[in-house]
This record gives structure tokens, sequence and C-alpha cells, in this order.
């Protein structure tokens, strides 16, 4: 049992238990009424006069359900990353962000109202072979986290790297649920550890933990164009104004430039000392 209240308006008890489930019981003779399942185990709970129940979640969703009358759909009132840590943060136009993390979940925030506006799923959970026990069914693999992700202003495109490897490209800010490739973009065996969109949209680079580093034609079917190794993987990158070149910091602690044209690593700093970056990160 993980919680429950008591109404006298309506002479019930609420009570949630571990696997997911709240039961309604008859306060007088404690025989049970009716029962639903949630999408996560409900931590909390408590009812107003109008039998609407509100229900606090373990995967940080606040729920309004409104019981006596079904045709009312539910209210989420609260979502939040609820698992693992957030690694991916990207800014959206008119005072939103747009996260990724280890909990599958693809968030996108209203700064103004400090709520989540949208909600989307990395990937579908996959059975657990081995589980236990029910809470073990299902279980995050590396193909339901995420520690970076991009916004493409001008497409409205929201590119998530996965770490599976792969990148997933989302519809809209919206639409974080509806893919806008059939299948994902293979890059590597490794995490997806930093990509980023040019200004206008037109590019978007990716790197693994892998050493990988791909160029991809957003306008072309988002096709890797280009591909070099590097010695470590890519932890933060900014392109510079005219989209010529970015500059990074690896995972073996070095600071480098790379020229795109050619897409090779800029051998003496001094030759991008005229080059202009409207953000560094």
């Amino acid at each position: 049992i993980q919680n429950l209240t008591f109404s006298n308006r309506f002479d019930k008890i609420y009570v949630s238990d571990s696997l997911n489930y709240v039961y309604i019981l008859n306060e007088k003779d404690y025989k049970k009424l009716d029962s639903f399942e949630m999408e996560s185990v409900v931590k909390s709970i408590d009812v107003n006069e109008d039998e609407d129940i509100a229900m606090g979640l373990k995967n940080g969703d606040i729920i309004i359900k409104h019981y006596r009358d079904p045709t009312k759909r539910e209210v989420t009132f609260l979502k939040c990353h609820s698992e693992g840590s957030v690694g991916g943060l990207d800014f959206i136009p008119e005072n939103r962000v747009i996260t990724s993390g280890e909990d599958n979940k693809i968030l996108l925030w209203n700064l103004r109202s400090k709520k989540c506006e949208c909600m989307g799923l990395i990937n579908e959970l996959l059975p657990n072979p081995y589980a236990q026990k029910p809470s073990e069914v299902y279980m995050f693999q590396a193909r339901n986290k995420s520690q970076c992700i991009s916004y493409n202003v001008s497409k409205d495109h929201v590119a998530v790297g996965i770490n599976d490897g792969t990148i997933s490209i989302r519809k809209g800010m919206k639409k974080l649920n509806e893919r806008l490739l059939l299948n994902d973009i293979n890059v590597s065996d490794k995490p997806i550890t930093e990509l980023k969109y040019t200004t206008y949209g037109d590019l978007l680079i990716a790197s693994s933990e892998s050493g990988d580093l791909v160029l991809l034609d957003a306008n072309v079917d988002y096709e890797i164009v280009k591909r070099m190794t590097l010695t470590s993987h890519l932890i933060s990158l900014d392109w510079d104004i005219n989209n010529k070149y970015i500059q990074a910091v690896t995972g073996d602690n070095k600071y480098i430039f790379i020229n795109i044209e050619d897409f090779t690593e800029v051998d003496d700093p001094l030759k991008v000392n005229g080059v202009e970056w409207p953000r560094i990160t």
C-alpha cells in the first residue's frame, strides 16, 4: 500500500498500491467498489467535493481524474523529468526550453508559466526478460536515454541524441512523439554526446562517445554528408556566425576548432582569430 485517503462526503476510502492501481472501497463494509490503473505508482492521493481525484505519481506527474464524470479527460497538472539526470537542453524562441534525460522523456517547458507544455517519449520501453518482480518488467535501456537535444528554429524540427548511438528527428516542439523519418539515424554504437543545428537549420553536427563526428544535411532527409573520427567525443560545441567553423571541448580535455568545408581539425588556432561566434557555451 502506497497511500490512502478517506472521504466523509462519499463514505469511501481511496487506496493506491505498488502495482500502479487505485482502489475505491466502501467505508461501511470495506468492499471494493471500483479500481483503475495509472501509468505509474500513485504515491499520494486526495479527493475534493466533486470527487475529482488528485494523484501524485512516482514518475513525477500530478494527475487529476474526474471520477464522477468519465466524459471529462484526465488532466495532467504537472509533468517533469523524474529519474536519472537531465542531459539535453536547448532554448527555443518565445521563452521556451526543450529538455531530454535518462527517464525516456522529451519535455517542452514554458519559462513564463513554469509548466510543461508537451511531452514525448524517446522510445517505447521494451520488456525486461530478466525481471524478477513486477517493478522490473520494464527497464530503461540505452535506447530510452538522451544527453543532448537541439532545436531547428527555421524548420521546427527537434533532434534528439540517444544513448544507443542514434539520432531521432521529431516533427516539431509540439509534436514530440511524431518522427520525421521512419528510422532513426545511426551514427555509432556509443551514446550521442552533443549535437547542434546551424543558425538557419540547414546543417546538423553530432558527436558520439566513439569519437565519430558527423555532419548531416537537414534539407535532404538528414543524410550524413561528412564524417571524421576524433581522439575523443565532444562535450560542448558552437557554430560560428557564418557556419564555416565549429569550436568544441572534447572528452580528453582539448579545446579544438574544426573547418566544416574540408571537415578537418584546424591545426593552428591563429587561423580562426577573426571568426565571430554568436554564442560561446
